[in-house]
């Protein structure tokens, strides 16, 4: 269905061709603070630094106008009805809306973050695992509570870090198990949200929520339809994330992260462009049929012998 809209299909080259244009610009934001050398430049380097850092955020967004605006398109085109550059543009109209969707959401996997948190340290501090971390913690302990500011001494960090594994295991399975069915009760927050803007971004997440009761595992089944997408878009991640891993690689830290970063916008692009329409589509399609639906009230005529 949307092969025959051109506009649709070009937003999909947007998220991957702004990343490009972000890059490009953290490149030359980078020369540009490396050649500002000496105090009389120190003004020019904190103005270049503070624009580098804003780049992502002003990409994320604009990112949130535009994919608003691929999904009411992809909305219209399953319900056969026109999409066209005027749909795309149309989702900046709800950027406040979107953006106080996705503040409430952080909000919720926030809370969930914390709650994960707190039972893992209780788990963990009723396990023999929490022996180690005692163990390293103990000769140390006195000096950091009589300081005035307890500070951790750089070689004990490393052996407390490995001590705690556990815990973070435990607080990363909790998570995964607390966040996972609301993730999926929540996934329809932003069809809901475009296809009832003023209702408000709380009511997306309430309408989301209630229309997939019962409909979690339906919606599981078909993400697994399209593993490979998705593994896909993970395995990009992971390769974006490799220069973190401080290998030691033959080349220098610039050059492997815009060689990974590159690699990513590489895999994406072409990931979106050849299954992004089809997949956002049966979503899309899904979405259809989950919705609320408009009640129609018929006018029933009672029998005439029973008017009075």
């Amino acid at each position: 269905a949307l092969k025959s809209h051109g506009e649709v299909k070009l937003l999909t080259k947007l998220p991957v061709g702004s990343s490009l244009v972000v890059l490009v610009l953290d490149y030359i934001l980078s020369q540009m603070i490396a050649d500002a050398g000496g105090l009389g430049n120190l003004g020019t380097r904190t103005i270049l630094s503070s624009l580098q850092s804003m780049l992502p955020i002003l990409q994320m967004l604009v990112l949130l106008g535009w994919n608003a605006g691929y999904t009411m398109a992809v909305m219209k085109i399953v319900r056969r009805e026109p999409a066209d550059h005027t749909t795309l543009y149309g989702g900046f109209s709800l950027f406040w809306a979107l953006l106080r969707s996705m503040l409430l959401e952080g909000m919720i996997y926030f809370a969930l973050v914390m709650l994960s948190f707190h039972l893992a340290t209780m788990i963990y501090m009723f396990t023999p695992w929490a022996m180690d971390l005692v163990a390293v913690m103990e000769p140390v302990l006195p000096s950091m509570l009589s300081a005035t500011v307890p500070v951790l001494d750089e070689a004990l960090l490393v052996p407390a870090l490995k001590a705690m594994a556990p815990m973070l295991l435990i607080f990363g399975g909790l998570y995964f198990l607390l966040a996972l069915p609301v993730s999926y009760r929540l996934r329809m927050s932003l069809f809901c949200l475009v296809d009832a803007p003023r209702a408000g971004a709380m009511n997306a997440l309430r309408t989301s929520r209630r229309i997939m009761r019962r409909n979690c595992f339906a919606l599981f089944r078909l993400d697994l339809s399209y593993w490979w997408y998705h593994g896909l878009l993970a395995l990009a991640s992971l390769v974006q994330m490799i220069p973190m891993l401080d290998l030691p690689l033959p080349i220098s830290w610039d050059a492997l992260y815009y060689l990974c970063y590159g690699a990513y916008l590489t895999i994406v692009f072409v990931l979106y462009l050849l299954a992004r329409n089809r997949v956002e589509t049966t979503y899309a399609a899904a979405y259809e049929t989950l919705r609320e639906k408009p009640v129609e009230h018929a006018v029933v005529l009672g029998n005439i012998f029973d008017m009075q």
